[in-house]
C-alpha cells in the first residue's frame, strides 16, 4: 500500500506454481487486478537421464537429461565413489553446462554423471547415472576391436587405425600365417547419423580407413567396427 513495489516471499520448499493477485488501488477509486503464477521452492529433479552406462577410455558421450519442473537452469556434476572428479574426465564444452544435454568425454576411471534441475531458490534433487569405464576408447592390444577413432571432434576427415598387437609365437605353416595375417587386416564399419539412419556402410582391407565427412551436417553419429565377429561403438561429433 502507498508503494510502486511489493515482495513476496513463498513459505514452502516444494516446488509449485501459486496464483498470486496484486490489486491496484487508485485514489479515484478505480481498481485494477494482475494475477501472476509464481513459483516457490526447489525445483524437482529432472524427468529422466539417458546416456551410455559403458564407455571407452577418451571417448566422448552425449548425456540427455528430462526437465525439471521449477528450473531455470541445471547443473551437471561428474564425480567417483569419493566425490571426487576422476582424472580424464571433462566436459567438451570447456564448462559446466546449464541446459539439458551435456557432451562428455571419459576418463580413467568409473564415475556418476548427475544433473541437477536450479533456481533462484537453488538446486533441487538429482539424477545420476553410473558410467563403467571399459576399454580405452582408443583400443589397445587387449581390446577385442583395438581400433583408435580419431580426432573426436572431426571436422574434415575422420580415422579409423587398426592398433597393432604383440604377436605371439606359433608354430605354423606360412600359408596359416598368411591367412592369419589377412584375417588381421579386414575389418567393417557402419556410419549412423544423429536421426540413427546407417549413411555409410564399408568393408575394408587394410589397417586405415579415412572418411571424409566435410559435407556431413554437425552433430553426433555413432561408429559401429566390426572385427573378428566383435563389434564396438563410438560416438563421434561432427563439427
Amino acid at each position: 500500500q502507498g508503494t510502486s513495489q511489493v515482495q513476496i516471499r513463498g513459505t514452502s520448499s516444494q516446488p509449485r506454481n501459486i496464483p498470486v493477485t496484486v490489486t491496484i488501488a487508485t485514489p479515484n477509486g478505480c481498481n485494477f487486478s494482475y494475477t501472476q503464477n509464481v513459483l516457490s521452492g526447489l525445483p524437482d529433479q529432472p524427468s529422466f537421464l539417458n546416456g551410455p552406462s559403458q564407455s571407452a577410455l577418451g571417448a566422448t558421450y552425449q548425456f540427455n537429461a528430462g526437465t525439471a519442473a521449477g528450473a531455470s537452469s541445471y547443473r551437471w556434476t561428474i564425480a567417483n565413489g569419493l566425490g571426487l572428479i576422476p582424472p580424464g574426465w571433462a566436459f567438451l564444452s570447456g564448462s559446466n553446462p546449464t541446459g539439458t544435454s551435456a557432451s562428455i568425454t571419459v576418463g580413467q576411471e568409473s564415475a556418476y554423471v548427475t544433473i541437477q534441475g536450479c533456481n533462484a531458490c537453488g538446486c533441487g534433487g538429482g539424477v545420476a547415472l553410473w558410467v563403467t569405464v571399459t576399454t580405452g576408447g582408443g583400443g589397445g592390444p587387449g581390446d577385442p576391436v583395438p581400433f583408435a577413432v580419431y580426432p573426436n571432434p572431426a571436422t574434415d576427415l575422420l580415422t579409423i587405425e587398426k592398433q597393432e598387437s604383440t604377436p605371439s609365437a606359433k608354430n605354423t605353416s606360412a600359408n596359416t600365417q598368411n591367412k592369419d595375417k589377412e584375417e588381421e587386416e579386414k575389418f567393417s564399419y557402419r556410419l549412423y547419423d544423429p536421426q540413427g539412419f546407417c549413411i555409410d556402410e564399408r568393408q575394408v582391407k587394410g589397417k586405415k580407413k579415412e572418411l571424409i565427412i566435410h559435407t556431413l551436417q554437425a552433430g553426433f553419429y555413432q561408429l559401429v567396427i566390426e572385427y573378428k565377429g566383435k563389434q564396438k561403438t563410438w560416438q563421434v561429433l561432427i563439427e
